[in-house]
This record gives structure tokens, C-alpha cells and sequence, in this order.
């Protein structure tokens, strides 16, 4: 069986610290001198889109407007990314949320 200093610290991967800080009983892989993980470009671009996506699609969802052009340019490019940013981009837009931009193009 693995020691637990060799397994990782799921929460310093995830999060780029650990509640445990140097008491935590896993390992961090030495991570924890160089501050946290920087956030991937490809995922901040998906995070920023994704806050265009309604979370409500009652009758008071903001409507885009000029934006929906960007809207969906930039839901095209990241689904040009990778496998994952194209399933999380379908994934979305699968949504009633996601649907209601997809209804104003069509």
C-alpha cells in the first residue's frame, strides 16, 4: 500500500492549497513553495463564456444582444480547443439556459 505522503493532496490539486497546510498527510509534489497553479488560458476563456450562459431562463434572462455574436464566436473557438472544452461548450449548451442563446440565432 502507498505511504500517504506518496499519494496526492486532492484539495492542493484542485483548490492550489491545503487547509492542512504543512501538517497535511499527503503530498503536495513539492507544489506548496510555489504558490498556487496558474489557471489555464483555454479555461478562463471557458469560464468567462460560461458566465454568459443564463442561469435562469425565466421571462427576466438578460438578453445579449450585441454580444451574441461573441457569444457564440467564442464558444466556436473553444470547441476548436480540445475534446474537453468542446464537451463542456455542448454540455452548456445542451441546457435550457444554453438553449435559450441558441433560440435567438435560429
Amino acid at each position: 500500500m502507498m505511504a500517504s505522503k506518496q499519494k496526492p493532496c486532492f484539495e492542493f490539486q484542485k483548490h492550489g492549497r491545503c487547509r492542512y497546510r504543512s501538517n497535511c498527510r499527503f503530498s503536495d509534489g513539492n507544489a506548496r513553495t510555489q504558490g498556487p497553479p496558474r489557471e489555464d488560458e483555454g479555461f478562463a476563456k471557458f469560464r468567462e463564456w460560461r458566465a454568459m450562459v443564463p442561469i435562469y431562463t425565466g421571462a427576466f434572462t438578460n438578453p445579449l444582444g450585441r454580444l451574441l455574436e461573441r457569444f457564440l464566436a467564442d464558444a466556436l473557438k473553444l470547441v476548436e480547443l480540445d475534446d474537453g472544452s468542446r464537451q463542456e461548450v455542448i454540455t452548456k449548451l445542451a441546457t435550457d439556459a444554453g438553449l435559450c442563446r441558441v433560440k435567438k440565432v435560429v
